[in-house]
């Protein structure tokens, strides 16, 4: 699981078509799994530039959800910011575990 993160955190290397989903003030404090539910703490960060973007937001939020959700002992991830959830939680991505969401994926 960390490994997967921290890959999602780095972003795309070699291929200039794609953007990074994180900023460079991102980083992986915990991966924690626990009864089917991913536990991802991130520092706060995660939130930089994003905050007030709705559609930035669920495209950082649901890469890690999508991404861990592949691997078969989880179903949901909660996304935790310096280990608790966001007082500031305006589009509801933070507040309960996540499930995987295909709509996200471009195919």
């Amino acid at each position: 699981e960390k490994t997967i993160v921290n890959e999602l955190i780095r972003g795309p290397v070699s291929d200039k078509k794609y953007q990074r989903t994180f900023s460079d003030s991102t980083n992986l404090i915990s991966v924690e799994t626990k009864e089917n539910v991913c536990f991802v703490n991130f520092s706060n960060g995660f939130l930089s530039g994003i905050e007030n973007d709705l559609n930035a937001e669920r495209t950082a939020v649901y890469s890690v959800v999508n991404s861990l959700t592949r691997i078969p002992d989880i179903k949901k991830v909660q996304i935790l910011i310096d280990g608790k959830k966001p007082e500031s939680d305006t589009h509801q991505l933070f507040s309960i575990p996540l499930e995987r969401d295909e709509s996200m994926i471009v195919k």
